[in-house]
């Protein structure tokens, strides 16, 4: 699920194995890599039909570089993933799975306070507006 490039970097064909397959194979989905392929996390997750069973949350800027879509990391909510979007996913649906906050960045890992004090009240700003 790490980009394009990855065996099962497209969510679509993730979807296609799994559709027909026991529903306890689930997927975790990787919201800053869905995105840096240049996906909508939100609809992603809605397509996945309940197969979702963990998550990363995590956001990433996309550039276009080279003619490739590229991912960097940013603070949650700073970058151009859905989360708002699928914050609302998950409440329409009552998600009971794993919401994991995870980085790729080193520089946030360095001075992981702020970065998770930063993604709680972002998180929390959507689900108590």
């Amino acid at each position: 699920n790490h980009g394009l490039t990855s065996l099962y970097g497209n969510p679509i064909v993730v979807r296609n194995i799994i559709q027909h397959r026991d529903e306890r194979i689930g997927v975790c989905l990787d919201v800053g890599w869905i995105t840096a392929a240049g996906f909508d996390a939100a609809k992603i997750y809605r397509n996945y039909k309940g197969r979702v069973y963990d998550i990363h949350l995590k956001d990433k800027t996309v550039e276009v570089t080279n003619q490739k879509l590229v991912g960097i990391s940013a603070h949650i909510g700073k970058g151009d993933a859905n989360i708002k979007g699928l914050v609302e996913a998950l409440t329409e649906t009552n998600f009971d799975g794993v919401l994991a906050v995870e980085t790729d960045s080193p520089i946030f890992a360095r001075q992981p306070d702020d970065f998770i004090r930063s993604a709680k009240g972002y998180y929390e700003s959507l689900v108590n507006p």
